[in-house]
């Protein structure tokens, strides 16, 4: 995520600030990109500026994306206690009054090591998440050739039963896979580990566990 995101950026702009720090790292393709939630729509951006300049996309995996007409008109930023789930951490139970932003910050460098996170840091981050969420909503996703990995939180399907059919009118072919969880679960340590089995095992297209018929009932 950018430490910066200024004010009135268009979806465009973010995913060229995004390729251009890629490309500081990488030069050149082949270029595998993966994004979850408005992650998911800014990557797939990513994808088609990539593919306009020529260069080589190996994969894109979006992780429960929504198109931007789906999205709520307001995204509040989440919680302090909800931090643990979003990011694939051991919940902290308390007795005491709600969780903070020191508590958390403490409780995941504990868990994960990441000295250098701050409760300061993380509520900075934490911040950005309706402006990420208002910039992606304004989006208009363009057409893109290659093919996409679509993983689709199932615990949220009635609510998007669409979202495949939508973004299959967008890209080239389209795989989709159902997860057995929320979409805030889908970056938990078992839902990755669900998408990593699909895209390590059978980077093709194969049916994953989460489902034995992950295509059937996706719309």
């Amino acid at each position: 995520m950018c430490s910066h995101l200024p004010p009135r950026v268009h979806g465009a702009e973010l995913a060229s600030g995004y390729v251009d720090a890629v490309r500081n790292v990488q030069p050149s393709g082949e270029y595998h990109l993966l994004g979850w939630s408005a992650g998911g729509t800014i990557a797939l951006e990513m994808a088609s500026q990539l593919e306009e300049t020529g260069d080589l996309v190996g994969s894109v995996v979006m992780l429960d994306a929504l198109l931007p007409e789906m999205m709520p008109s307001v995204q509040a930023a989440p919680k302090p206690s909800e931090l643990f789930a979003q990011i694939g951490l051991a919940e902290v139970e308390t007795e005491t009054a709600a969780l903070t932003f020191v508590d958390v910050a403490a409780e995941i460098r504990r868990q994960t090591g990441m000295d250098f996170l701050s409760d300061t840091v993380l509520e900075s981050v934490v911040g950005r998440v309706e402006k990420l969420s208002r910039i992606v909503r304004d989006h208009t996703p363009r057409r893109y050739s290659g093919s996409v990995e679509l993983f689709v939180a199932q615990h949220d399907l009635p609510e998007h039963r669409h979202l495949v059919e939508k973004w299959s009118q967008l890209v080239g072919p389209l795989r989709p896979y159902l997860v057995d969880c929320s979409h805030a679960e889908m970056s938990s340590m078992e839902a990755l580990a669900s998408v990593a089995k699909v895209l390590v095992d059978n980077p093709q297209g194969v049916e994953s566990e989460a489902g034995e018929s992950n295509h059937a009932g996706v719309q």
